[in-house]
């Protein structure tokens, strides 16, 4: 089995110089101890981003896909690991399974603790992303994270803890746990989206709270491309946001609309929820805020118009 190691930096190979850890790259002996746990690969290492994942910008998320979507194409390469900072990981490994045919294994992981801490847990996440990349399903189940003894699908795991080794949940997006024997859960295909440049950067999240009025979102429409509202509950928004996100839609602004819960999803059942739906808001069922970002900058992408990014966000949605 060849498996190629892509090293995207983060906390499993960050470095102290003095001032808090840092950017560094996977050493020799990290890729060693890959290489015992795992006799039977053949491992082909190469780095696509050396930092910390809070440094990234769309284009460098964009770089780390496009060197999965090439080893994927490769057809000597059995399967992708990426080995990434935990901040942005869950940002980077839904691009990945957005716009990667899915064919062949890609795995995700990183560490809470760099190497130098005491209780390191890369070795045991890289080892247990090797074991996860030959084992039945992975290649069916789409982009994965191996985190902390559980198998999650990077549509749906988050990090849900700071410092924790068991970093990445909920519960609902864990599709195996690593040791097991039985096959992963396999999903439904879904085709790769259309996108050949880096996603739009022009879109950022508005979380809403009590009182929130229109101010952020006038502000976001003004200087940006599309935008996510975090609404309260399953989507709903003060008669302020609601007329500011009017004015932002008839601007041309993509604007969609999450739950402001961990649980559930966002729908219009409520009045202002209806009202935000009338106007061509896009309701993002259960995507977290992050997610339906990364959706709307890439539909956004390759100079799509409004309306042809909200088709494709529209389709995308009918399989979720």
């Amino acid at each position: 089995m060849h498996l190629v190691m892509l090293d995207a930096g983060g906390t499993i190979s960050a470095v102290d110089r003095g001032r808090g850890f840092d950017g560094g790259a996977l050493g020799d002996d990290i890729l060693a101890h890959l290489a015992e746990a795992a006799p039977w690969a053949t491992i082909e290492a190469c780095s696509v981003y050396r930092g910390l994942s809070e440094a990234m910008t769309f284009g460098d998320a964009m770089s780390v896909a496009q060197a999965v979507r090439g080893a994927c194409l490769d057809p000597a390469v059995d399967a992708v690991l990426v080995a990434h900072g935990t901040d942005a990981m869950e940002e980077t490994a839904f691009l990945c399974d957005l716009i990667v045919p899915a064919s062949k294994p890609v795995i995700f992981t990183g560490s809470q603790r760099a190497p130098s801490e005491p209780g390191y847990d890369g070795l045991r996440n890289l080892a247990d992303a090797v074991l996860t990349a030959a084992r039945r399903g992975a290649a069916a189940s789409g982009v994965l994270v191996v985190f902390g003894g559980c198998v999650l699908s990077a549509t749906r795991a988050r990090k849900v803890h700071a410092q924790a080794l068991q970093a990445f949940g909920p519960d609902a997006a864990v599709v195996g746990r690593c040791g097991a024997a039985s096959p992963l859960a396999a999903r439904r295909p879904r085709p790769a989206l259309p996108l050949s440049d880096a996603p739009a950067a022009a879109v950022e999240i508005v979380t809403l709270g009590l009182g929130s009025d229109g101010r952020l979102v006038t502000a976001a429409a003004s200087r940006l491309e599309g935008m996510v509202i975090q609404g309260l509950g399953c989507g709903n928004a003060s008669p302020g946001v609601i007329q500011a996100v009017e004015k932002a839609v008839e601007a041309g602004r993509l604007v969609g609309v999450v739950a402001g819960c961990f649980e559930g999803e966002a729908a219009p059942v409520y009045a202002s929820g209806r009202r935000l739906s009338d106007i061509g808001a896009i309701f993002m069922k259960d995507m977290d805020a992050r997610r339906a970002r990364m959706l709307i900058a890439c539909a956004l992408g390759d100079r799509r118009t409004t309306s042809e990014a909200s088709a494709l966000i529209l389709d995308w949605l009918k399989d979720r």
